[in-house]
């Protein structure tokens, strides 16, 4: 019975944690579903901290990971990609100038670049494209990794609960 109590009590608390961000969900833009994602990653790297389970040698590279993509989130739902260009470029994208179409081609790169970078997280796909089991698969007997050394780098959201 008193865990009954302690699960009434837990979803209230979740309505109250998401509400904010439900409140907001519109089902015709993709962005909402973002923030829901976004909103439930917040507080799993201090949570973890404080409750979990996990020793810190493949904890940290976890949260490291969690952090990351919840900058990424922040990125795409906010839409600042014009921003962040403008400041690595050192001008703005109304101003008139020789560099005008670099801007414009460095903008929809990097717009490409953090959404792939967000999804290579949660899946796991390491820069090369393939997944940490792909790249175990193609190699000899010999040459495979414990599979401690090649799990705990912290991307693939599968293994980010304890």
């Amino acid at each position: 019975m008193m865990w009954r109590i302690r699960s009434f009590i837990s979803g209230i608390k979740n309505l109250i944690y998401f509400f904010p961000v439900i409140w907001k969900y519109r089902w015709w833009d993709y962005n909402y579903s973002l923030e829901i994602f976004k909103r439930s990653l917040e507080q799993c790297p201090d949570n973890y901290l404080k409750n979990g389970l996990e020793v810190n040698s493949s904890l940290n590279p976890k949260i490291t990971q969690m952090k990351r993509a919840i900058e990424l989130l922040e990125i795409e739902i906010d839409g600042n990609h014009i921003e962040l260009i403008e400041e690595e470029m050192g001008f703005t994208y109304l101003e008139e100038n020789d560099k005008h179409s670099e801007m414009h081609y460095r903008i929809m790169e990097f717009e490409e670049e953090t959404w792939n970078e967000l999804w290579n997280i949660i899946k796991g796909i390491n820069t090369d494209g393939r997944s940490k089991f792909q790249q175990q698969l193609s190699l000899d007997e010999d040459e495979k990794d414990d599979p401690k050394d090649y799990i705990h780098d912290g991307t693939d959201m599968r293994g980010w609960w304890d």
